[in-house]
């Protein structure tokens, strides 16, 4: 998609309705995150009808690994 504006044209904000499902892939949470955090955000994407997938980062699995 392109987008022009008349020579000329205030430079006013521009706002384009755009459907997040059709950007996003996944949502993917901070391994540094709480439990919480993450149940939240879940929550909301639900709330909002976000339907890509929410997961904790797979990086959690190697800050686990290391602390063992």
């Amino acid at each position: 998609m392109i987008l022009t504006r008349p020579y000329g044209a205030l430079k006013k904000s521009l706002r384009l309705p755009i459907v997040f499902n059709d950007f996003a892939m996944k949502i993917t949470v901070s391994p540094e995150a709480g439990e919480w955090f993450y149940n939240l955000v879940t929550d909301i994407s639900l709330k909002y009808g976000v339907t890509v997938p929410v997961r904790k980062s797979e990086l959690v699995y190697l800050i686990e690994k290391a602390k063992k």
